[in-house]
């Protein structure tokens, strides 16, 4: 199969099976498919340009956030199966910094 001849991809399949399996990261990923189609909806209503602007503007901030706390998880699950910062920067986007400073 794929995963038993791509490394990469039998990681990436691993990394899934763990993240489908924590509630948490379900629950966060879920309200951020949630945020996305919400912002779609204001896009498409909406005809009140400022009112819509800063909606919009207030959920991307949301969105950043959600990312990042996404992000973050996912490294802290990578940090615990032992996988390298350099991997980790790979699939997060954090910085070694942040990396670091995730516990355990």
């Amino acid at each position: 199969t794929v995963l038993e001849r791509n490394p990469a991809v039998k990681d990436a399949h691993k990394l899934y099976q763990q993240f489908t399996a924590d509630q948490e990261l379900m629950e966060r990923y879920q309200a951020r498919q949630k945020y996305l189609s919400d912002l779609a909806t204001v896009k498409e209503v909406s005809h009140d340009g400022g009112y819509a602007e800063g909606k919009a503007e207030g959920l991307a901030e949301g969105e950043i956030k959600g990312r990042k706390e996404s992000a973050f998880a996912v490294a802290k699950l990578m940090k615990q199966n032992g996988e390298p910062s350099i991997k980790i920067h790979q699939y997060t986007g954090l910085s070694t910094e942040e990396i670091e400073a995730i516990e355990r």
